[in-house]
Parts: C-alpha cells; sequence; structure tokens
C-alpha cells in the first residue's frame, strides 16, 4: 500500500510539475528511471520502470502540446499586435485579460499597466462603458460609435461582443477606426452647404432682378439696363461656378486629359497678359513684366488656366486699394533646378493664420469682397491640383498691407511630367 501511494505521488507530482510548467526538466531519461526505481526500493522489478516508461511518452507528448500551444499563442498575440484596431478582452468582473499593442497606443500605456486593471479605470468614455454594460447584460453582440478626444480627436465604431471559453464569460471589445471616412463625411456636408449658397446667391439676385423686369421694370429704361446687367453678371458667375466645380472633379477624379509637352513660361505669361490687360487697365492697376525665358514640361492649356486665375486675382485685390500705387508684378525666371513664376501684388495682403487655408474650397479671406470681384472660391483649389499635376508646388508670402506673392514653382525635369501623364485617364 505505502509502495503504490509512494509511486501515485511521484506520478501526480511529475503532473503537477508539468502542468504548472515548473523549472525541473527531465534531462536524463535513464538516470531519472534508476532514481524512481531506487526511491521506490524495487529496483530488480521493471514493473514500475514500464509504467514510468508510459508515463515519461505521455509527459513528453505533452510538453510538446504545450510547448506548441505557447509557440501558436505567441504567433497569434504577434498578428493581434500588428492590427491596425483596438482590440481589448476582460472577463466577467470586467477585468481586462488581452490587450494588443494598437490598444496600449490608444490608452498611452504600457501592457502590463493594462492588463488586470478594470476597464473603467482605463477609459472614460460614457458611449463606451455603457455600450459594454449592456452587451454584458443581454449577452449580445452590440455596436456603437464612440469618440476619443486625447490626444488628438478620432472617431471609432465600437463592437462588442460576447465569447465563451472554458465555460467562462469573457467579452471581446474592438473598436475600428472610422476617423478618416467622419471627416470626409463632414467635408461632403461642408462643400455641399457651400455649392448650395453658392448657387443660392446670384440665383437670389436673378429672381429678383427678373420680377422687377416683370412688374414694370421694362418702363424705366435706367432700371431696366441695371436689371439686365446684374442678370448677366450673375449669370456669368454661375457658370464659372459650375465650369470650376466641373474641372475640380474631373481634376480630382483623374477624368481630365493633361497633354503634356514642352512649353515656354514665357508665352504662357504674354497670354495671360493680353487676357488681363484690359480688366487691369479698366481697374487702373499697372502690370509690370519681368521676364526670363525658361522651359518647362507641361500642359500648357492648364497652366495657362492656373497663371490667369494667380493674376486676374491680384489684379482684382489691387483694384481694392483706395490709394496708389495700384501695381502687379510678374516674374519668370530659373533657379537651380526649377522654374519659377512669380506674381506679386500691391493689395490687402494676407493674414498668416489664413495662408495654410488658401487652397481648400470656398475659403475666403474676406467673403464679402470676393463675391463682389466675382469670385467663385474654387480657383485657388483648381491651381493646386494643377500644380501637383505638374509635380510642382505654391509658395505664399506677404503681409496684411503690404500686397501678396505667390510663386508656381515647377521642376524643369522633363521626365516629371511625362510620369504624372502615364496616370492620367486618357
Amino acid at each position: 500500500m505505502v509502495y503504490a501511494l509512494s509511486f501515485m505521488a511521484i506520478i501526480v507530482i511529475i503532473l503537477l510539475v508539468l502542468y504548472f510548467r515548473a523549472y525541473i526538466r527531465l534531462k536524463n531519461n535513464e538516470w531519472f528511471m534508476k532514481e524512481i526505481a531506487g526511491l521506490l526500493g524495487h529496483a530488480e522489478d521493471t514493473r514500475p520502470i514500464l509504467l514510468l516508461e508510459g508515463v515519461k511518452e505521455k509527459i513528453e507528448s505533452l510538453e510538446k502540446e504545450a510547448e506548441e500551444a505557447v509557440e501558436s499563442r505567441k504567433k497569434i498575440d504577434a498578428v493581434l499586435d500588428e492590427i491596425p484596431q483596438p482590440i481589448l478582452t476582460i472577463d466577467s468582473d470586467k477585468n481586462v485579460i488581452y490587450v494588443n499593442n494598437t490598444a496600449t497606443c490608444l490608452l498611452n500605456k504600457q501592457k502590463n499597466e493594462v492588463l488586470g486593471k478594470k476597464l473603467f479605470e482605463l477609459l472614460d468614455s460614457y458611449e463606451l462603458l455603457s455600450t459594454v454594460e449592456k452587451a454584458m447584460e443581454d449577452e449580445k453582440v452590440l455596436e456603437s460609435e464612440v469618440v476619443f478626444y486625447y490626444p488628438n480627436k478620432r472617431y471609432y465604431n465600437l463592437i462588442v461582443s460576447p465569447i465563451l471559453r472554458n465555460k467562462s464569460k469573457m467579452f471581446l471589445i474592438v473598436m475600428i477606426d472610422v476617423t478618416k471616412e467622419r471627416k470626409l463625411d463632414e467635408m461632403r456636408k461642408e462643400f455641399i452647404t457651400n455649392v448650395s449658397h453658392e448657387l443660392r446667391t446670384p440665383l437670389t439676385s436673378i429672381h429678383g432682378w427678373s420680377e422687377t423686369l416683370l412688374e414694370d421694370g421694362l418702363r424705366d429704361k435706367e432700371i431696366a439696363l441695371n436689371a439686365l446687367k446684374i442678370i448677366e453678371e450673375e449669370s456669368g458667375r454661375l457658370t464659372r461656378l459650375i465650369n470650376d466645380l466641373l474641372d475640380l472633379e474631373k481634376m480630382e477624379e483623374g477624368q481630365m486629359k493633361f497633354e503634356f509637352e514642352e512649353v515656354n513660361l514665357v508665352d504662357i505669361v504674354e497670354k495671360v497678359y493680353e487676357i488681363v490687360n484690359p480688366l487691369a487697365h479698366s481697374f487702373g492697376v499697372k502690370i509690370h513684366k519681368e521676364l526670363e525665358e525658361t522651359r518647362i514640361f507641361g500642359d500648357y492649356d492648364r497652366l495657362t488656366q492656373a497663371i490667369l486665375n494667380i493674376v486676374d486675382n491680384a489684379v482684382k485685390y489691387t483694384s481694392q486699394k483706395s490709394d496708389d500705387p495700384k501695381e502687379v508684378f510678374i516674374r519668370t525666371f530659373n533657379r537651380d533646378d526649377e522654374a519659377i513664376v512669380e506674381v506679386e501684388d500691391t493689395g490687402p495682403g494676407i493674414p498668416e493664420e489664413a495662408k495654410a487655408k488658401l487652397f481648400q474650397r470656398f475659403y475666403r479671406i474676406d467673403k464679402a469682397r470676393s463675391r463682389k470681384l466675382g469670385g467663385t472660391g474654387l480657383g485657388l483649389s483648381i491651381v493646386k491640383l494643377i500644380m501637383d499635376k505638374h509635380g510642382g508646388r505654391i509658395e505664399v508670402a506677404g503681409e496684411p498691407g503690404e500686397g501678396a506673392i505667390f510663386r508656381l514653382i515647377f521642376p524643369k525635369n522633363s521626365s516629371q511630367g511625362l510620369v504624372i501623364n502615364e496616370h492620367e485617364d486618357v
């Protein structure tokens, strides 16, 4: 009986050691077998040894399975850590029992600072905690949207799902980052609002003056002429807005055809001058040209559109000055491997905080003045897209009251245009 109990105790100890991943390993099987037999006082009896051999084989099998399980878990952990969405697992007491690297970044903590902590100790989002609470009560999958404001504002789709492991309830928390989608949605709403406003303003004016003409306005020649002039101006503004919107959409979708060829920027500036000079003359604005021949690889018509937009803005804003001089300077020159078109005006200038926003759709420093001058608020956005297609960039300088300088900077490497053209939908 003592023999049997001692033998069983040894087996139990060995199994417990394996189960809890003890530190003693079986290094020498033959020595281990003889030592056990000696302890039992039956060195000549091979039955315990044969039994131990079976136990040993089972232990080795279990050890191998345990090692494989550990290795498998490491691989799974590595995969989960690479997933760019925060993932946590909590037990029925809301203790965190798993967290991936993305979640630790969101929490701004190390894994050892998260594991074992209560969920409410780590997150203070009411929407998240209430959704988790509801999912635990109902034991079903729930979804909601949560917003985190630190370190910066981000939107997440939250999914809480119950899972069962060894008859113990756990809950999986996954947060899918939808910040980009929400910002795009906000931009879309803002764009629709801006377009609606920009369309409504001229349409209201056209409608109002049309009613004036219908209600006896035709009897007064002066009123009739003024009404027709305003209708013509506002309809022209609508046409420009629609054309600009169509151009923007085509460029952003890659549907606008760009024909790249070698062009002389001086030729484009001369053409722009011919178009704008009559308007400048009527406003009392003098345009000066300082042109150095420079060639790039680009689309002649789109480059004309971009430079015309910049020069037209310079003339119109300079014309609003109450004192002289009212001047615009157009320069072309080469600098290292770059070709530059520089347009300098003596207008009201640009506040520093506005420079980063100039190329956003519908952004205006002075909305009332811009509408008075017939601007659509889309011109500089189009210029930016044209420059992007040419691999160029735009620099803006100047201070309030000191005028503004716009520099269109192009690479002179002709291969730049070829690379861009290959990606155009022709």
